[in-house]
């Protein structure tokens, strides 16, 4: 899959989200007061990452062809290829062994400090 080819995709799916939101569509909710947030979320998203790529394919010498079996290897982890990252295993805190939600950086339970070893944690 090429790169352009990724980004209309991910254009057609913004496209598609704007005009589902907008109750355009029989069956779906109308848009909720942060669709037009997450829309902009997710278009900036995707500028951020077609910049990532060109630099790394630039740089690095990778190809779509790389791009795609790294995305098919990601997608795969979660024992499913559903076009959806795996969850992030739970935290634990290393004080009290409490369960800590992944955007917490303080146990809220003892209040020690729970570093993230996952940067794409959400």
């Amino acid at each position: 899959m090429s790169r352009w080819s990724m980004y209309k995709g991910a254009q057609r799916d913004a496209t598609r989200i704007r005009t589902l939101d907008d109750g355009e569509s029989a069956g779906y909710m109308p848009r909720q007061p942060d669709a037009d947030a997450q829309t902009a979320a997710v278009e900036r998203l995707t500028l951020v990452f077609e910049a990532v790529w060109e630099l790394a394919s630039e740089k690095l010498g990778l190809t779509d062809d790389d791009l795609a079996a790294k995305v098919a290897e990601i997608d795969a982890r979660s024992g499913a290829r559903d076009g959806r990252r795996a969850p992030s295993e739970p935290r634990k805190c290393p004080s009290c062994d409490a369960a800590v939600a992944a955007a917490a950086d303080r146990c809220q339970f003892c209040g020690a400090d729970v570093p993230s070893s996952d940067p794409f944690a959400i």
